[in-house]
């Protein structure tokens, strides 16, 4: 909404930049000390005019250029001052406009940098928590593996001691049975 609104106060101003230079242009012809400058500044564009429209037409050699009548150079100096002021304006808003854009892109720029940063470390973050589980979960295979360890060395012990009292039962068994005596 900004900068629809922006829109519209610079077309408004370009618009009302006409009749300000009309204004600008009367003050600048009826100020004592600005009319002889204003209109030595036509005379002068009207002799490079002059000398560049001959020179475009062919036309070579040297030739005199007289000076303007005071009335013609006052419409001249009023004409340039008129087109001088709307190009100002025309200039400042440009100027004003490139200087806002640029900011919103230096902006955006900020917040895409700083929308990256922070990206990477999420992404470090994440990197480290992974490889924290990973240490971890390599722990408990380790304490894991000793653990089935330890019960395969208790269930082997256990089987030799039962392999061992069965041998026994045999042993007496068949001892009793040799001789048949009881148990009793």
């Amino acid at each position: 909404m900004a900068a629809f609104l922006f829109k519209i106060f610079t077309l408004t101003l370009r618009t009302a930049a006409k009749p300000l230079a009309q204004r600008f242009q009367a003050f600048v012809l009826s100020h004592p000390t600005l009319r002889p400058r204003v209109v030595k500044f036509a005379q002068a564009v009207h002799r490079v005019e002059t000398r560049v429209t001959r020179s475009a037409e062919g036309k070579t050699g040297k030739v005199f250029v007289g000076d303007l009548s005071d009335e013609n150079a006052m419409d001249l100096a009023g004409k340039i001052v008129s087109e001088a002021f709307v190009y100002a304006v025309a200039v400042g808003v440009v100027a004003f406009e490139y200087n806002r854009q640029s900011k919103k892109d230096s902006e955006k720029a900020r917040k895409e940098g700083a929308y990256k940063q922070m990206e990477e470390t999420r992404y470090r973050e994440q990197l480290e928590a992974q490889r924290r589980h990973e240490e971890r979960l390599a722990a408990l295979e380790r304490r894991l593996d000793a653990i089935a360890g330890r019960w395969e060395a208790q269930l082997m012990e256990q089987e030799a001691q039962q392999e061992a009292a069965k041998r026994q039962l045999q042993r007496s068994n068949s001892f009793y049975g040799m001789f048949s005596l009881s148990r009793s």
